[in-house]
């Protein structure tokens, strides 16, 4: 029954103009955040991935940058279970590895900090740059 019910949905998603980018897994937390930025509370924040893909999240206006980092492994996790993939990503050694990066070179450091105050905007993109580590000196 479930399998019918998916089909016809899926059917009838890809048929419609307005619906069609739509995917017929989507979840709930999914449609209330496209709710949330066709109302203005929340925006969009694109963020680049190395081969030049982008992963479209919606974080609400007053979030902070632990949220997004919290949105994107949601994102990733359900992307990568929409695909069939079954392997799992270490997000504490992601961020131990990567910024988080502004079209203009500035990287997001501070977790607690609000993206508004770090200059994310609605419809802005983010990119990872590979954390440069400090090389320890030799005695």
């Amino acid at each position: 029954m479930k399998e019918v019910v998916q089909k016809a949905l899926a059917q009838l998603l890809s048929s419609d103009p307005i619906l069609g980018d739509l995917h017929a897994d989507m979840t709930h937390q999914e449609v209330c955040g496209l709710l949330e930025v066709e109302a203005g509370r929340s925006m969009l924040v694109q963020v680049r991935r190395a081969d030049g893909a982008t992963w479209d999240l919606r974080v609400p206006r007053d979030a902070r940058l632990h949220q997004l980092k919290a949105a994107l492994k949601t994102h990733v996790t359900l992307h990568m279970h929409r695909c069939g993939l079954k392997r799992a990503l270490s997000w504490r050694s992601m961020w131990r590895r990567h910024w988080l990066v502004l079209s203009d070179g500035t990287k997001l450091t501070d977790d607690n900090a609000t993206l508004s105050s770090l200059g994310v905007k609605h419809k802005c993109t983010l990119s990872f740059v590979k954390r440069n580590r400090d090389k320890c000196f030799n005695r």
